[in-house]
């Protein structure tokens, strides 16, 4: 209510949360999608939420268990292979 922090700051933590949600879900084989659109906005969403007008919906986390195991394995090359030091 006393409204301290920016809302700029407070839309980073959303969204860095976010991404800790998707790296988690993914270490343990569990699906998960973001969605920012449709009832994101619409004001029967808030309603429905309890939510005052100064609240806003940042989206939903659309979270379940892949038919399929994906076992999706990183193929990354050395960093050291992309990186050159010049010197000055």
């Amino acid at each position: 209510p006393a409204e301290r922090i920016p809302e700029i700051e407070e839309l980073a933590a959303v969204c860095c949360a976010v991404q800790n949600m998707y790296l988690t879900a993914s270490a343990y084989g569990i699906g998960c999608y973001w969605s920012t659109g449709g009832p994101t906005f619409w004001e029967e969403t808030k309603s429905y939420l309890g939510l005052t007008d100064n609240d806003k919906v940042m989206g939903f986390m659309y979270v379940g268990m892949p038919k399929e195991n994906l076992e999706l394995k990183g193929h990354r090359k050395p960093w050291q292979n992309k990186v050159t030091w010049v010197e000055q």
